[in-house]
C-alpha cells in the first residue's frame, strides 16, 4: 500500500514516572525539542489513581499550551473518571486557548479497578458511561444551554462559554474491542489505537471500515492514529529489553509482552519499523519514548528517524 503524504507525526508527553517525573523546565525542553523538529502534535495519557507517579493529562496540556503551536490532545482521557460537564469545560477552555488546536482522545480505560473505585464508578459501567458522556459533550459544545437526564448523568441546566467552533472538538475514540470500534463509527471523528503491530492494525482497520459501511458512514471519514512505544539504543535486543522493563514498571506487569510492542534499536532499525506503519495507511503516528531520558530520545528521533520517515513519504531515500 502506498504511504499517504498527509501523515502527521506527533509525540506523547512524558507524563509517567516509571523512571522519575520530569521537572517543569524539563517538560518545556521536551516540547521545545519537538517544536524544533516540526512535530505536528503533542498528546498526554490519563491516569488518576496509579501505582507510579503520573501527571494529570489536562493540567499538563494546559501548562504546555502557551509553548507550542502544535495540536494538543489526550490519548486517551478515561471518560468515566470525570463528569461530562467538567470534561466539556476543561476541553472547551483548551480549545479556546489553543485557537481550536485541541483534540479529545477518549476511551473507557483498562482493567484497573482502583482507578474507578477512587471516584465511585463501577468498572462495568465505564463503556455505557463513555457513550453517554460523548453525547452530552456534543450538545454542550454546540447548544447554548443543555438539560440532560440520562442513565448515569442528570444535568438540570448547564451552559458552556466559550464554546468551540461550529463543529465542536474532534473526538478520537480509543480501543481495539468490538464495542470500541462500534463507538468510533457511531460517535467518533476518528480512532486512536495502541498495542497494535502493523499487521494487527491492518486487520483491525478492516473491521472498522466494515462497521463504518454497515452504519452508512464512509470509511475514509474515520481518521486513524497509532500510538507506539520507542526506545532508541545502539543494540536492538538491549533496547527492547530496557523498553519492556520501563513499561512493565509503569503497568506493574511482566515485561515480556511489552517487549514485543516496543520498537527498539538504533535509529535505522527504528525508522524501518515505523515505516511499516506509514505503509499501512495511518493518518498520524505518535511515539512514546519508553526510557529514562525522553529529551535525549526525542532529540535522536528528530535528527535521525524523522527525516527517514518524511523522506519515505516523499518517495526519497535518506542515507
Amino acid at each position: 500500500m502506498k504511504a499517504s503524504p498527509a501523515v502527521r507525526f506527533g509525540a506523547m508527553l512524558p507524563t509517567i514516572g516509571a523512571s522519575g517525573i520530569l521537572s517543569p523546565e524539563e517538560l518545556l525542553r521536551y516540547v521545545a525539542t519537538g517544536n524544533e523538529a516540526g512535530l505536528d502534535s503533542f498528546w498526554a495519557g490519563d491516569h488518576l489513581n496509579w501505582h507510579t507517579p503520573v501527571l494529570e493529562c489536562l493540567t499538563t496540556l494546559g501548562f504546555v499550551a502557551g509553548h507550542t503551536r502544535a495540536v494538543l490532545g489526550t490519548n486517551v482521557l478515561i471518560g468515566a473518571l470525570r463528569h461530562p460537564v467538567i470534561i466539556a469545560r476543561v476541553s472547551g477552555t483548551l480549545s479556546h486557548l489553543t485557537g481550536g488546536q485541541f483534540r479529545l482522545g477518549l476511551g473507557v480505560g483498562g482493567e484497573h479497578p482502583k482507578e474507578f473505585e477512587a471516584v465511585g464508578v463501577p468498572l462495568y459501567e465505564r463503556g455505557r458511561r463513555t457513550d453517554e458522556i460523548i453525547d452530552v459533550l456534543r450538545r454542550l459544545w454546540k447548544e447554548p444551554q443543555v438539560s440532560h437526564r440520562g442513565r448515569f448523568y442528570d444535568i438540570p441546566s448547564a451552559q458552556l462559554e466559550p464554546r468551540p467552533g461550529t463543529h465542536g472538538i474532534p473526538i478520537y475514540v480509543g480501543g481495539r474491542s468490538e464495542a470500541a470500534l462500534g463507538r468510533v463509527v457511531t460517535r467518533g471523528d476518528g480512532w486512536t489505537a495502541a498495542w497494535l503491530l502493523p499487521e494487527q492494525y491492518c486487520r483491525t482497520k478492516a473491521k472498522l471500515h466494515d462497521l463504518a459501511r454497515r452504519h452508512g458512514r464512509c470509511p475514509g471519514s474515520v481518521e486513524t492514529i497509532v500510538h507506539t512505544y520507542v526506545h532508541l539504543h545502539p543494540d536492538e535486543e538491549t533496547g527492547r529489553s530496557e523498553g519492556g522493563r520501563f513499561l512493565a514498571r509503569f503497568y506493574n506487569a511482566d515485561p515480556a509482552p511489552f517487549e514485543r510492542h516496543c520498537v527498539a534499536g538504533p535509529p535505522d532499525i527504528v525508522a524501518a519499523r515505523l515505516v511499516e506503519y506509514l505503509d499501512v495507511g495511518v493518518n498520524e503516528l505518535l511515539v512514546y519514548f519508553a526510557g529514562a531520558r525522553p529529551i535525549e530520545q526525542l532529540t535522536i528521533y528528530a535528527e535521525e528517524v524523522l527525516p527517514v520517515l518524511r523522506g519515505h513519504l516523499a518517495g526519497r531515500v535518506i542515507r
